[in-house]
């Protein structure tokens, strides 16, 4: 009893599409089965957070209000500052220049009382013999640069 027959090429491609479709078919069932899944658990977590969305769903609107009202106050406060820099650039200017100018009369002022002091101790030096004599001209230096500062501050 032998069978002889032949399979056509036809014949062939039908039973490799069959196979191919039942693969397909196998995956499409598993992927499914994955996906309901990942549905349920979706499910449970909707359902567990379901007074949590509900709550922030009822707060929305006052959020917005809160951030329409920051938005108006950031508003207000940048005009405010954008008023108020060129003034206070301004009185830094002027403070600095006041700063610069005190500065400088008073380093003029140490020079005066420098040149005081040094003649006075070129002629202590030169003229001095005695210990008595060189504080009597250190008395007299005090009083110039007391002077001076009393001047400066005034």
């Amino acid at each position: 009893m032998a069978i002889d027959s032949a399979i056509t090429v036809r014949d062939l491609f039908v039973i490799l599409l069959s196979l191919v479709g039942i693969g397909v078919g196998i995956f499409l069932i598993m992927v499914l089965k994955n996906l309901a899944d990942v549905l349920k658990n979706v499910k449970i977590l909707i359902e567990q957070n379901q007074g949590n969305v509900e709550e922030v769903f009822n707060q929305l609107p006052e959020i917005m209000e809160n951030v329409n009202n920051i938005t108006e106050d950031v508003e207000y406060a940048l005009d405010d500052v954008s008023e108020s820099v060129p003034i206070i650039v301004r009185d830094v200017e002027g403070i600095t220049t006041t700063a610069r100018v005190t500065v400088e009369k008073a380093g003029e002022t140490i020079n005066i009382v420098e040149e005081g002091v040094k003649g006075t101790v070129e002629t202590v030096k030169s003229n001095s013999t005695n210990i008595a004599t060189y504080i009597k001209l250190l008395s007299e230096v005090l009083k110039v640069v007391l002077g001076k500062l009393q001047k400066s501050k005034a």
